[in-house]
């Protein structure tokens, strides 16, 4: 019993560790999708603009 109890204290704290860390991808991806979303639509108002030329 006590050859077990460090073998799950280990396994959780291994545990927390990949949890942070797939947090932490996750809010990155999140964040670059937004840029490339605010991105994609701005070039898109840039190519609208050019084709309705101001008089």
């Amino acid at each position: 019993m006590l050859l077990a109890s460090p073998t799950i204290a280990t396994m959780k704290i291994y545990f927390d560790q990949k949890v942070a860390v797939f947090k932490s991808e996750n809010v990155n991806l999140i964040k670059k999708h937004i840029e490339n979303k605010d991105e994609k639509s701005g070039d898109i108002k840039k190519i609208s603009d050019n084709k309705n030329p101001k008089n």
